[in-house]
């Protein structure tokens, strides 16, 4: 694929059962001189910053701590429905 580098986060996994983590991503790199940059969790007031709670927040219409978590304004994404 002539992949040059991979970026995943610190606490990502992957593959069957989500047995694959950094470590393993780092393995398969050296093996294939891939360089891998891992970005460290982001922490907010002692909370790690997960999208899974910007999502919340956003469903319970709690705009103002989305956009705290976001660093920005949030948008609604208006996407095409797809017939």
């Amino acid at each position: 694929m002539g992949m040059k580098a991979i970026v995943m986060g610190a606490d990502h996994n992957f593959g069957k059962g989500r047995e694959g983590n950094k470590e393993t991503m780092r393995e398969i790199c050296a093996k294939n001189s891939i360089e891998i940059i891992i970005i460290p969790e982001l922490v907010m007031e002692e909370n790690k910053v997960r999208s899974s709670r910007i999502r919340q927040y956003i469903e319970n219409e709690d705009f103002a701590k989305a956009e705290q978590l976001l660093g920005h304004p949030w948008k609604k994404n208006k996407r095409p429905v797809a017939n």
